[in-house]
């Protein structure tokens, strides 16, 4: 069967997208009931500024060697792949992987080109983003910078719409997926930090460290979907 009749289930990232715009929409109003703090203050910031710095670490060192994390769905940096259109005679062709994106040309609306070298726009825009957070991380959790006391509700809300452009990253090209894929992370950033300066509460840290993972979770099942819906409109199998 041709590769162009392949359909993909649109439900489970459907789903997910809307269970990650809810937990985006909640955790306004569930900062501003400030629940009783618990447990030690005094440790409270180093250990959630610690648990956020190694997301961001892993983070980075995805988006800078995606071949590791893609070294299971693709065996080898070429291969030859094959027609799959009803021709008397497929075509055959070599083709390169550069990172987790076939060269194919399919792909050009999700690399951008800097200094002559082309680049991922997603896990660019992650690592920049992330770089960023860890700045942020250091200052907030660890220095006891206490600017966020004062704009911690306005924070949250900013980073309620980051991650929502975030979470809508793949319709995007180039330079913008790139702009909100850094965004993302840092309003992932502003939201954490938002809510810990309003609630002190280490358990809602906890939860919105939780919530960071699954939108993230969300936004590389996202992006994966999007990837598996140009393939099945392609005439050619290299997967």
């Amino acid at each position: 069967m041709p590769t162009a009749t392949r359909h993909h289930n649109n439900f489970p990232a459907f789903s997910l997208l809307v269970l990650s715009i809810i937990g985006v929409i909640l955790i306004l109003p569930i900062a501003m009931l400030k629940p009783i703090t618990y447990m030690g203050a005094s440790w409270r910031k180093p250990l959630i500024g610690s648990l956020l710095a190694i997301i961001c670490i892993a983070g980075i060192s995805a988006a800078i060697f995606p071949e590791g994390c893609t070294r299971t769905t693709h065996k080898s940096k070429s291969k030859t792949v094959e027609s799959e259109t009803e021709t008397p005679a497929p075509q055959k062709f070599a083709i390169d992987f550069k990172g987790h994106h076939p060269n194919c040309g399919k792909f050009e609306i999700h690399t951008v080109h800097l200094m002559g070298k082309e680049y991922c726009a997603a896990c660019t825009g992650l690592a920049l983003g992330a770089f960023i957070v860890l700045a942020g991380t250091l200052f907030h959790f660890f220095i006891g910078c206490n600017i966020m006391e004062k704009f911690g509700l306005w924070a949250i809300f900013a980073g309620q719409i980051g991650v929502t452009l975030g979470l809508f990253q793949f319709k995007f090209r180039s330079f913008i997926r790139m702009a909100f894929n850094a965004i993302f992370v840092i309003a992932c950033f502003l939201i954490l930090a938002g809510t810990d300066s309003v609630a002190g509460n280490l358990l809602l840290d906890l939860y919105v460290l939780s919530l960071i993972l699954y939108w993230l979770f969300t936004r590389i099942l996202l992006s994966k979907w999007d990837h598996m819906q140009i393939c099945s409109e392609c005439g050619f199998s290299c997967t």
